[in-house]
């Protein structure tokens, strides 16, 4: 199996070879600011494919340095990674980088890491039940969607996307609250991204991007690079006290989709 990875990252590293040439007269890097829960594993596919396993994922500690680093290649033409704009202003601030970002329906974003989860959990629980019987309840439950989002709303996982736009390292449980003056930075700070990828529009987004980095043959349809299938998910009816929940922790970003929507003329 390892051999036959290598194998399929080595062919693409070659017939990606006309992208390359044509992406690194524009840019020198790309950089992708991943929004969880937005569709990024899209995102990244198509960039492995059509630059040919030439980047890496990197994970930032609660202290906003880097912690780990986990490369599709040697040679990282794009970076990715779920930090913000301050990460990004610290480590890639350079005018001749292509900056992308994703989003989705504030609310989605919630639903979506909130039904994934909990697929996982009972998925996975005989396993756990099994190995962990010591110290794991095996009659526990996995929270109602209501109290997920309580606990979310009370370490500040509100407005994720501005968090992320912000300017300021409060994306990771933190004590700041979302302000005007901080939606005002993240409304700015758009200003950044070459290009928006939004998951309800994906198919646009799809055809655009391409285009955008002048990408000769782009590998990924070829492959048929679809939406992530979890974070494009159909979610069941809510509560009231659910929605009004969302309602509360999307305020911001809710505003801030809408000037995004308007910008890439949905």
């Amino acid at each position: 199996m390892e051999l036959l990875k290598i194998i399929n990252q080595y062919i693409f590293k070659i017939i990606s070879l006309p992208n390359i040439f044509f992406i690194k007269k524009n840019f020198k890097k790309i950089i992708f600011l991943h929004v969880p829960h937005c569709g990024g594993n899209t995102i990244h596919r198509f960039l492995k494919y059509n630059l040919g396993f030439r980047g890496k994922k990197i994970v930032n500690g609660q202290d906003n340095n880097v912690s780990e680093i986990f490369k599709d290649g040697n040679d990282n033409i794009y970076n990715f990674g779920h930090f913000g704009i301050d990460f990004i202003k610290k480590n890639f601030n350079e005018k001749d980088y292509f900056y992308i970002l994703n989003v989705r329906n504030p609310k989605n974003i919630y639903l979506s890491n909130y039904y994934r989860n909990k697929k996982f959990y009972y998925r996975d629980k005989k396993l756990r039940d099994k190995k962990l019987r010591d110290i794991h309840n095996p009659e526990s439950t996995y929270p109602t969607l209501e109290e997920f989002l309580i606990t979310n709303k009370s370490i500040n996982r509100d407005n994720i996307i501005c968090r992320y736009l912000s300017g300021l390292f409060i994306y990771k449980p933190n004590k700041t609250k979302i302000t005007e003056q901080i939606y005002d930075s993240a409304v700015t700070n758009l200003d950044l991204f070459n290009f928006i990828f939004i998951l309800e529009h994906s198919k646009v987004g799809l055809k655009k991007l391409p285009k955008k980095l002048q990408i000769l043959i782009n590998y990924a349809s070829i492959f048929r690079n679809n939406p992530n299938k979890y974070s494009d998910s159909k979610y069941p009816p809510i509560s009231k006290e659910a929605n009004e929940l969302l309602d509360s922790m999307t305020y911001y970003d809710n505003k801030l989709y809408k000037i995004i929507l308007d910008k890439e003329k949905f």
